[in-house]
């Protein structure tokens, strides 16, 4: 008896356990039903409460009144309107739960959450006009005069501009904006396009003229250089065939001249040397020490020389010689009131068997004859010691000369020529 018994209270126990899984797995599904039913209800009614004007009046407001951006302006719009009619749901709810103040702020915050989240996951993509589940147009837009589209969020009703009413965007309307877009994208690309060909022309004839400009430097440089050689080998020719006459007309003059009759002061054009075509010859004779210092050599031409003058820098590029002092014969030649080039200069020497004198006997010169200048019937003069030398970024030499009443010495740099105020220094071989 007592199994049957255990037996009738198991089974009694096993239906009552299935009844109770029942009855949970039914009360879980109402659940879920309920929640997704809210969620289609709040669905379409944000969809529909979009497409009223309580939206657009909210937004109207919001984007005037506080400057908000077309986003922020349309979330606020959506959460006021949210606002409103929580009113309804609210009210049906404080009937239904004993505590109204906790039902009234759970279905408060939950109907403001539905609406603001379903505001942002429903704004439209990048490029996305239309929804892509209902169809519907998610902009507005309107005409101008010139034809073209204008495009404007749905919470616009009405040009910010012009305040004519705006339209929802149909298929036709968006076809044309593609349209116009395109227009523009190639008529920026066409002007992107002539800017860079006309920056290229600009470039190319920019270049072209700096090419021509070059060319021309070069071609005028070329014509100097060649204009300036074809005068010197002239020169050259002219001194070539005036040298024998000049030697024997000197060797003439000197063979039948009376002493009162040869040049003034020992300027003589004879003993074998021949004056330079147009200039002149003085011969002067001067105590020379080698081994005098450079300082005291320049010192004792000082009245004039400048105290930072390059010239007491370069004693090491004429360094002292040991010996006694010498009375010295130097000549001092003047090559006419032209331009006569180095190597003509050297040239004219060599021919004569003369030598250039170095910078101690031309300082000397100064020294021992003040009133030079006075006697060649010359200021200003230069005498010169033909010796170049290298210093800081060029060639030197070192140079004498009078000028009104100062007197003084200096560098001559890198020279091109001689000319009617210069006087070069030489002794006989």
């Amino acid at each position: 008896m007592m199994p049957k018994i255990m037996r009738y209270l198991m089974g009694q126990v096993e239906k009552q356990e299935g009844e109770a899984k029942t009855s949970g797995f039914a009360r879980y599904a109402t659940i879920a039903f309920v929640v997704l039913l809210a969620f289609v209800v709040l669905y379409y009614l944000g969809d529909i409460l979009m497409g009223w004007s309580l939206y657009s009046w909210f937004f109207a407001r919001i984007h005037e009144g506080a400057g908000l951006n077309d986003l922020l302006a349309g979330a606020m719009a959506v959460w006021c309107m949210a606002i409103v009619v929580i009113a309804l749901p609210t009210l049906a709810s404080s009937f239904l739960w004993k505590n109204r103040r906790k039902a009234i702020l759970m279905v408060a915050t939950g109907v403001s959450v539905w609406f603001v989240g379903f505001y942002f996951l429903s704004q439209p993509k990048e490029g996305q006009f239309f929804s892509p589940i209902t169809g519907k147009a998610q902009y507005r837009y309107a005409r101008a005069r010139d034809g073209t589209i204008e495009i404007f969020p749905l919470g616009y009703r009405y040009h910010p501009r012009y305040g004519t009413k705006l339209e929802e965007l149909s298929t036709e309307a968006m076809r044309e904006y593609d349209d116009q877009r395109q227009r523009t994208i190639d008529e920026k690309a066409r002007a992107e396009a002539e800017a860079r060909r006309l920056q290229s022309e600009l470039e190319q004839q920019k270049q072209r003229t700096q090419e021509q400009t070059l060319a021309a430097e070069v071609a005028a440089a070329k014509r100097a250089t060649a204009e300036a050689e074809a005068r010197h080998l002239q020169l050259e020719l002219q001194q070539e065939k005036q040298r024998p006459l000049d030697l024997a007309r000197a060797m003439a003059k000197n063979a039948t001249a009376r002493p009162s009759e040869t040049v003034p002061a020992t300027a003589l054009a004879n003993r074998g040397i021949v004056a330079p075509v147009g200039g002149r010859l003085y011969f002067v004779r001067v105590m020379v020490d080698p081994a005098r210092s450079w300082a005291e050599v320049v010192r004792a031409v000082y009245p004039n020389t400048a105290d930072d003058s390059n010239v007491w820098k370069i004693g090491d590029l004429y360094p002292t010689t040991p010996g006694p002092a010498v009375n010295r014969e130097i000549i001092l030649a003047n090559f006419g009131n032209k331009r006569t080039f180095p190597r003509d200069v050297i040239a004219w020497a060599e021919t004569n068997r003369l030598k250039r004198e170095g910078p101690r006997g031309v300082f000397a010169i100064a020294e021992q004859n003040p009133n030079l200048d006075k006697v060649l019937g010359r200021n200003p003069i230069s005498i010169l010691s033909f010796f170049e030398r290298s210093f800081a970024a060029g060639k030197v030499m070192p140079v004498v000369w009078w000028e009104g009443a100062n007197r003084g010495t200096g560098l001559s740099w890198g020279t091109i020529g001689v000319y009617g105020d210069d006087w070069i220094a030489f002794v006989r071989e």
